[in-house]
């Protein structure tokens, strides 16, 4: 249950009746609805951390949103996907991306709502993943740097495109 839940990005994406079946399916079977809540929650320091990302966010082309923080935190990682994923959440955002320092450098969580190819983006950068799921680990530069680094990926996107 796990699975389809992140998979459809909680219902929300890639869903039919099929999935909605099959979700019913594992509740019959004694899914855990107490264990799920408890997965899918946060500490408080991680929480206080994706709103600090969530803060900082900017628009770029009117359909990227681009947010980072760059105090280091041990839940910087989760807090970064968690804040990539309701970056989605705002009118007119194709693509978000959350930066968060790493030992040595910056990660990047990228996520899209189905018309930008993320993985790609984040090829590009050295990373990877998959179609609307992706991210990168970018050693020896500054969260300015990788920064100024997606802003002219995201510029040829918008040039191909």
């Amino acid at each position: 249950m796990t699975g389809l839940i992140v998979d459809t990005k909680r219902f929300t994406f890639s869903t039919s009746d099929r999935t909605f079946r099959i979700a019913a399916q594992l509740m019959e079977a004694g899914a855990d609805q107490a264990l799920l809540r408890e997965l899918f929650t946060d500490k408080l320091e991680v929480m206080l951390y994706r709103a600090r990302i969530l803060q900082n966010v900017e628009l770029a082309f009117g359909r990227f949103a681009v947010a980072g923080y760059d105090e280091p935190m041990d839940g910087a990682r989760v807090a970064a996907s968690r804040a990539a994923d309701t970056l989605l959440e705002i009118a007119g955002v194709a693509a978000s991306f959350a930066f968060y320092p790493l030992d040595g450098g910056v990660g990047v969580s990228a996520r899209s709502a189905g018309s930008v190819n993320v993985h790609r983006i984040m090829e590009k950068m050295g990373g990877g993943g998959h179609f609307s799921v992706a991210a990168a680990q970018l050693k020896g530069v500054t969260m300015r740097e990788a920064h100024s680094q997606l802003l002219e990926i995201l510029k040829e996107e918008q040039e191909e495109e």
